[in-house]
């Protein structure tokens, strides 16, 4: 608040007299105001040009003119006509004193405020002992709050109580033997319930991953978590965004910057849950960033002494390689697709909607190996082949699973027309070469810029200037994988095989603030 008033006192700080003291004149009214900036002060002119306006202008933004304007009270109506023209607007001066004084009282309560700041936190720090016993306190009191509205979930009878929730399949067995310690046996009744297909809405979902998976699993919480029965596309998305994510931001510098930066955070910081699951995930996003590094032989823009692949003269290759990646991605959706149905028994869906398509993409790669890689004439036939049957059967599916045959023709032509959707997806994942031969070049390019400094420039604003303008690529470099990387699994990906629309499980649990709990098993 001290900070606010410190910013409008400031613009109006060249005032050394009371404001409100020249707002009573008898025959004048003065008003402190501003209006727009605007191209050739148009708006100060208007008021300059007034024959009843007088104008003292106080400050100057890039925004705003901060003004005084005093008129003469008998033609008050005309003056403000045009003080509207010029978008003149109040400000209501709230302070007791002159705007130079009020700063100086101003800074001076900022000052105390900081120091009453430091002697608190320093009191804090002298106070270890109890911060800690507070601490706890926020703990117990939560969990104390959570078993309070437990009892709210309850059916309550005199004499016995009946409580239904869900767990986990793994938990089931541990609750069964602690309610046994704590009860003893004939105290309770526990009873695990099968869900029928009718209750899979309800249902809540939870994601177990081992420990190297957990991290991806804010990706698939992003897109929405999986129903209950349905896959989870988790351990499916994890290697293809480590892959993506390190082709589109490769460089062994920035990979070794991100390495470094999440292992310190992670080794000598406490962190709550959430945040570090989102470090462990970028920690493990820099191998592929200095793997892909390697590949291209770039660390920080310089070129390495090996290149395997160069992002400057090796960019078919690059491109058919972020081809050959699209290809496989959406295949293995099309068979994640495949089996998801197949699981539901719909097997004609799980044809017409994905095992016809891989075939008609198996096809595609054999005809275009045979005519165009190999020369062999034969596997392109085979190929062709193998496509056309495949169309073929689409449309005959369809028609042979509708119950009027015309639609079900006219609805498997159109079918077909689908390979449209998947061409613009194989060219989508273009942008993997795109982004690793954008990032490469703009780090070059700052190299270059950088190396043109006379050499005392270089070495001393310089290192400042390459410094900043490689934190800038690194940033740039890191959301543009970040989100590009999304976007193929989000589109190219789970399009072909999963919905979501789940719902977490929000179980009764621990504060975990200050505390980390750990899971004890029971015997």
């Amino acid at each position: 608040e001290l900070r606010e008033k410190e910013t409008l006192l400031r613009k109006w700080s060249v005032l050394d007299f009371y404001p409100k003291d020249i707002f009573k004149h008898p025959y004048t009214k003065t008003k402190m105001g501003v209006i727009p900036q605007a191209v050739d002060n148009a708006y100060l002119e208007i008021l300059k040009n007034s024959d009843l306006i007088s104008v003292h202008e106080v400050y100057h933004t890039r925004e705003e003119i901060g003004l005084l304007v005093t008129y003469p009270r008998k033609a008050q109506l005309e003056a403000k006509t045009e003080l509207a023209k010029a978008h003149f607007s109040i400000v209501w001066y709230a302070f007791e004193e002159a705007p130079s004084i009020e700063l100086k009282k101003n800074l001076e309560t900022q000052k105390a405020v900081v120091e009453a700041k430091k002697k608190v936190l320093d009191d804090l720090q002298e106070e270890k002992d109890l911060l800690r016993k507070l601490q706890l306190s926020a703990e117990v009191t939560y969990n104390e709050l959570q078993k309070e509205q437990a009892k709210n979930e309850l059916v309550n009878g005199q004499h016995v109580f009946v409580l239904q929730g869900w767990l986990t399949t793994r938990a089931v067995d541990d609750v069964e033997v602690q309610l046994k310690e704590k009860l003893g046996e004939g105290e309770y009744v526990f009873l695990p319930l099968e869900i029928a297909e009718e209750e899979y809405e309800e249902v809540p979902t939870v994601l177990e991953n081992n420990a190297f998976l957990q991290p991806f699993e804010n990706l698939t919480e992003m897109y929405g978590l999986p129903k209950y029965g349905e896959l989870d596309p988790t351990p499916y998305t994890a290697p293809f965004y480590l892959a993506f994510f390190g082709m589109m931001a490769a460089d062994l510098g920035y990979g070794a910057l991100l390495w470094l930066g999440t292992f310190i955070m992670l080794k000598f910081f406490h962190f709550d849950k959430g945040m570090k699951r989102n470090l462990k995930f970028f920690h493990l996003l820099s191998y592929p960033v200095m793997i892909w590094g390697i590949i291209f032989g770039s660390a920080f823009g310089a070129d390495l002494p090996f290149q395997p692949l160069s992002l400057s003269n090796d960019l078919i290759t690059i491109m058919i390689l972020s081809i050959i990646f699209g290809v496989i991605q959406i295949m293995v959706g099309l068979s994640l697709g495949a089996y998801s149905n197949l699981k539901k028994k719909a097997y004609a869906d799980a044809y017409t909607s994905h095992l016809g398509w891989l075939a008609i993409i198996t096809g595609i790669i054999l005809y275009v190996l045979g005519s165009m890689v190999l020369n062999i004439s034969w596997i392109a036939t085979i190929g062709s082949s193998i496509a056309i049957i495949a169309a073929v059967a689409i449309v005959v599916v369809t028609v042979l699973t509708s119950e009027n045959k015309w639609g079900g023709l006219a609805s498997g032509l159109y079918n077909l027309y689908g390979i449209s959707g998947y061409v613009a997806d194989v060219v989508s994942y273009t942008r993997l070469m795109a982004l690793a031969v954008s990032g490469g070049s703009i780090a070059s390019a700052f190299n270059m810029l950088v190396g043109f400094l006379p050499p005392v420039a270089r070495f001393t604003a310089g290192i400042f200037l390459i410094v900043a303008l490689q934190g800038l690529n690194i940033f740039l470099s890191f959301l543009g994988a970040y989100v590009h990387g999304l976007r193929l699994q989000f589109v190219e990906f789970f399009g072909k095989f999963y919905d979501g629309g789940g719902h977490a499980l929000k179980p009764f649990k621990t504060y975990e603030k200050y505390v980390d709990m750990k899971q004890q098993k029971s015997e």
